[in-house]
């Protein structure tokens, strides 16, 4: 091979390399581009999980506390129909006393 050659043939070469580099260039730039977008993205997403994460999280504070409150209705329902029985009872002896005091005041008809 001539020097003429090698120099034509290093110089096809040199082009062919350059060109490969300009492609991986452009798709390394693509790449990045791509990546930046799919970052975003994540990040997006992540921010709105992080989000519904703090409303599930309140939500269930909230709700926790709401049972809490009703049990704490159902007690005081509960020791509200516990006095009532007491109450009633209570009323039912004194009726009953009542009704003894009654019977020993009006004379039997006979």
């Amino acid at each position: 091979m001539t020097h003429e050659l090698i120099v034509e043939k290093l110089d096809t070469l040199d082009s062919h390399v350059a060109a490969v580099d300009t492609r991986i260039e452009v798709l390394d730039q693509r790449l990045t581009q791509r990546l930046d977008t799919l970052a975003e993205s994540v990040q997006i997403l992540s921010d709105q999980v992080g989000r519904m994460t703090e409303e599930l999280t309140r939500l269930e504070i909230s709700m926790r506390d709401g049972f809490a409150e009703i049990r704490a209705g159902f007690r005081e329902m509960h020791e509200g129909f516990r006095e009532m029985r007491e109450q009633s009872k209570k009323r039912d002896e004194q009726i009953d006393r009542l009704l003894t005091i009654l019977e020993r005041l009006i004379p039997a008809r006979e």
